[in-house]
């Protein structure tokens, strides 16, 4: 598919998003655009891929969600401007790891989140997983389709299972995921640990998903 059908039907997927009007979503669940009306002249469908938003990458990378009720009020110009914390650990850490292992910069891949909406509470608040899998199926699967990588990267558990559950049919271990890649039409859907510090403390530091990550890439020049 060309680039420019690919913004095309992305931009509608993204107003689509801002109508969404989240029924059967509990009480305090927003759209991005009733905090910063000015992300949704873009036509998003998250502000993480507005310094991402490589049309024809081969690599997508999709993390769990953008922000909370109370998160969401730490937000500044200049996360305004780039669509993501650039001093946020999950984030230095992934740029730095798409660098050394893929040769890329953020910018030259495509970035979404898994859950599209802002939930209430603190950035730690639980999203249960029909909320997920609602958004998985409706926007993120939506945008696999349309740019069509070859290989989307999920981080954390969590991203990965609901993202599997609304592939597959069953949800999926992300550490299962390079002996036993999931394939959704002509992408390759692998999972890796979380690049915030809990997702790094969990599976033994940044040694270890440096090693993951390396996997990962060699995994990506054999398809």
């Amino acid at each position: 598919m060309q680039e420019k059908n690919k913004d095309l039907l992305l931009k509608e997927l993204g107003k689509k998003r801002q109508m969404d009007q989240l029924e059967n979503f509990p009480e305090g669940y927003t759209q991005v655009g009733d905090h910063f009306p000015e992300f949704d002249e873009f036509n998003l469908v998250s502000p993480f891929t507005k310094s991402a938003r490589n049309l024809s990458s081969q690599i997508m990378v999709v993390a769990q969600d953008w922000s909370s009720s109370e998160g969401i009020k730490k937000i500044g110009a200049e996360e305004i401007m780039l669509g993501y914390t650039p001093s946020l650990a999950t984030n230095l850490n992934l740029h730095t790891l798409l660098k050394k292992h893929f040769g890329v910069s953020f910018k030259d891949v495509y970035a979404t989140n898994l859950f599209v909406f802002i939930k209430p509470g603190t950035m730690s608040a639980r999203i249960p997983a029909r909320l997920f899998d609602y958004s998985a199926l409706h926007y993120t699967s939506k945008e696999i389709e349309i740019v069509s990588p070859k290989l989307v990267i999920c981080l954390g558990s969590t991203t990965y299972a609901r993202l599997t559950k609304v592939m597959s049919g069953k949800a999926k271990d992300w550490k299962e995921s390079l002996t036993s890649p999931n394939k959704y039409l002509n992408s390759y859907v692998i999972g890796v640990p979380h690049t915030g510090g809990l997702g790094t403390a969990n599976v033994g530091g940044l040694e270890k998903v440096d090693k993951i990550w390396s996997e990962v890439a060699d995994f990506y020049k054999g398809i």
